[in-house]
């Protein structure tokens, strides 16, 4: 069975109304109009923020202003390798193909991951960089979704978690880009992640914890069945001898 994401659909008669108050944010301080445009010629996007307030015009345009504010801020459409270096060196966030429902993959290696090695900042260029470019690889007519498919390897993870940076990377996928996630699927999890995820999991809305799957072990017939093992690597019980490149 493909992997799918059931949720009510976005309200078409405030798809306007919610663009003609963002084209607004125009005239605020803060706000890049180029993103701004970008952001309002999408419908796609004013239909996920609408679904994630449940089609109230004001709650979507409190989130979605607060998105495009960001966008302004970051500018993650325009971030290149240069911009996160010294993240990008630890190779912790790779991009990993696609599963069999067409939604890209991004592979997480916690176990490579040093926090104290660069700032708060560069972490938040490091996670829109990723998931703006995985964004570009999602297929526009997949009748299964434009979502993201993250498997976070949680092996060795070592006890050295920035809260900070997991904030921030929870804003990102929770708050900058609802309705964007497919599937959390964390495998290899030990009691250092539920440790975190109870500190985590209050920071989500319902819609993103609910697409969090937690395996400890016995998660490679999850993966045969919905990416292949072909393009598993074998660390993680696939055929893939090598592992997937970091950007």
């Amino acid at each position: 069975m493909m992997l799918t994401v059931d949720s009510q659909p976005a309200n078409e008669e405030l798809i306007v109304p919610l663009r003609e108050k963002l084209l607004l944010l125009r005239s605020e301080e803060g706000y890049d109009e180029s993103e701004i445009v970008s952001f309002c010629d999408d419908e796609c996007n004013l239909r996920r923020f609408l679904v994630a307030r449940n089609n109230d015009l004001d709650a979507s345009y409190t989130m979605a202003s607060l998105a495009i504010k960001w966008r302004s801020e970051i500018h993650p459409g325009s971030l290149t390798v240069a911009d996160f270096s010294t993240a990008n060196t630890q190779g912790v966030w790779r991009f990993a193909g696609y599963a069999k429902n067409g939604w890209p993959i991004m592979l997480v290696r916690t176990s490579l991951y040093e926090p104290s090695c660069y700032s708060t900042e560069e972490y938040v260029r490091y996670v829109a960089y990723m998931m703006e470019t995985n964004i570009k690889r999602m297929d526009s007519s997949n009748p299964n979704g434009q979502r993201h498919f993250i498997i976070f390897d949680m092996l060795e993870m070592q006890y050295n978690t920035d809260l900070a940076k997991l904030r921030q990377l929870i804003k990102i996928a929770n708050d900058y880009n609802p309705e964007r996630l497919g599937i959390a699927l964390v495998v290899n999890a030990s009691s250092l992640f539920w440790g975190l995820w109870k500190i985590m999991s209050p920071w989500m809305d319902t819609a993103t914890s609910e697409k969090v799957k937690v395996f400890t072990t016995d998660y490679v017939g999850f993966l045969e069945e919905h990416v292949g093992l072909e393009h598993v690597c074998t660390d993680l019980g696939g055929k893939r001898e090598k592992d997937w490149p970091s950007p």
